[in-house]
């Protein structure tokens, strides 16, 4: 997954999109009596698109990227303050704050399923470091139970035939793509194991992203030192880590006490 980190520079200009999700929402309401007062570090920040609003609602700022075009073009939209940090930095490697504390950390948009399950192991030990012992954690993740192999056909719609014909075709072309990827007598097979690393059709099919079983997530963060305390499907529902179907879920921790 090497590969990965030039994917995110080679496709800058598709993270355009700076609006939270609601998780994210419901996330700043439950802590706003508190973000005035939090030390934040923020992982895999990209264009910007959460450090706009945390940058204004915390009392210091962290954000790191590993991916520096990208990097470059968030400090660029970000005027200067005391109180933000924009750093070139990889998240499985956080040594430069092993003498600060961060009250929260973030690591959105499924940044951590951009690295191979023991460097996303290393990840989750740096941020335990690094997370003050009442500080929270809060990241997504791709659900492998939510694995979306095909997508279902869009509506013709007369009125706009061309962008209509340009759907469908897009359409028939990632499904055909997955069928070739992944043939559904093998689906079965890899579902049932606790993690994988697939090709979701992300960047022309050029990214590899890893795919955990919610229950398995739930281990893999009590072995690394977390507890959770919620799960959210993006859309802000309330989910089961045995039941949800949700592709992509965001876990709410806090150090195992």
């Amino acid at each position: 997954m090497k590969n990965n980190v030039a994917l995110y520079n080679e496709y800058i200009h598709e993270y355009n999109d700076y609006h939270l999700y609601p998780a994210e929402h419901i996330i700043i309401g439950k802590f706003q009596d508190k973000w005035s007062n939090f030390k934040m570090l923020d992982i895999g920040i990209g264009t910007g698109r959460t450090t706009h609003p945390f940058a204004l609602l915390t009392k210091h700022y962290t954000g790191i990227d590993y991916a520096e075009i990208m990097l470059k073009h968030c400090q660029k939209m970000i005027p200067p303050a005391n109180n933000i940090e924009l750093i070139h930095c990889d998240a499985r490697d956080l040594s430069r704050f092993y003498t600060q504390s961060f009250d929260f950390v973030i690591f959105s948009l499924n940044g951590i399923d951009s690295v191979d399950h023991s460097d996303r192991i290393k990840i989750l030990t740096e941020i335990r470091k690094v997370l003050s012992q009442d500080g929270y954690f809060f990241f997504s993740t791709h659900s492998l139970l939510g694995f979306i192999h095909s997508r279902p056909t869009p509506k013709f719609k007369w009125y706009s035939p061309v962008k209509s014909f340009y759907h469908l075709y897009q359409n028939q072309k990632f499904n055909r793509r997955m069928i070739s990827l992944y043939p559904k007598n093998k689906l079965h097979e890899f579902l049932q194991n606790d993690w994988e690393i697939l090709k979701t059709g992300d960047h022309d099919f050029k990214m590899d992203i890893y795919h955990i079983n919610p229950v398995y997530q739930l281990q893999q963060l009590d072995e690394s030192g977390f507890q959770v305390e919620s799960i959210y499907s993006l859309y802000g529902r309330i989910e089961n880590a045995e039941t949800t179907q949700a592709n992509t879920l965001y876990y709410l921790c806090r150090l195992k006490q």
